[in-house]
């Protein structure tokens, strides 16, 4: 659904911060059944659920109005204030997320580009008002915080020590592989270790599908609650293979 500049959620919450109440209304008709669902995630009481929304946005429109929000999108601001009023045990909240701690490491620019052409996509020239940037010019912009993201994605997997240094070895090594970089012997001990590694076989496939899995990250989730390509556990080191 497109909206006008006017109504994005960053200007939004600036006319929120400025004490007006009916950018508050349209950020609640827009996103409170987003949150609901993210919700009941945590809360099996629908009426429990409800009531954690509230709470939630209410907690949120404060913080907008002392100007203490932190520089983030909207809508990833309140299901994780959601998932702090439901009481999400560690581990279980979307910033527990290897991508979601990536992203949050981007500058600002990068992040509203991304958020607004991926997660809640605005017309191109409706964005270009919003971050007043020239189309073109938003296009490159786009296309870094791409690249930036999916390295700070690289660094947050291979930094993570639930993952086996053999695994780390093959995400360092994923653009070069692609790119016929690597010498021979780093050739076949890569090759080597995808066949024997599912989780490897998971993760270079959602590297290269890096914007869908960003998109699932603040999205209702799938049917069963999972978010499979996001942080699947690490295979234990394949015995087969010598990494």
């Amino acid at each position: 659904m497109e909206c006008r500049s006017e109504d994005a959620d960053l200007l939004l919450v600036a006319r929120v911060r400025e004490g007006d109440v009916d950018a508050s209304l349209i950020l609640w008709r827009r996103h409170c059944e987003t949150a609901l669902t993210w919700a009941g995630k945590h809360v099996a009481d629908r009426d429990d659920a409800a009531l954690v929304v509230r709470r939630a946005f209410a907690r949120v429109m404060s913080e907008i109005a002392a100007d203490h929000d932190p520089v983030m999108p909207f809508l990833l601001y309140l299901c994780a204030t959601v998932e702090d009023e439901a009481g999400a045990a560690p581990g279980e909240k979307t910033s527990d997320l290897s991508l979601v701690r990536a992203f949050r490491k981007l500058r600002g620019s990068y992040q509203t580009v991304l958020w607004y052409t991926v997660v809640e996509p605005l017309p191109r020239a409706t964005l270009a008002v919003v971050l007043d940037r020239e189309q073109t010019d938003l296009r490159v912009h786009a296309r870094q915080a791409v690249s930036l993201l999916r390295a700070e994605w690289v660094a947050e997997t291979v930094a993570d020590r639930s993952v086996p240094d053999s695994c780390a070895w093959l995400v360092l090594r994923v653009d070069a592989y692609q790119a016929g970089m690597l010498g021979q012997l780093s050739e076949q001990r890569y090759e080597r270790h995808l066949r024997g590694c599912g989780w490897c076989v998971t993760m270079v496939d959602a590297l290269g599908n890096l914007l869908d899995v960003l998109q699932s990250v603040v999205l209702p989730p799938a049917a069963d609650g999972s978010h499979a390509l996001l942080d699947p556990a690490p295979a234990e080191e394949p015995t087969t293979a010598t990494c």
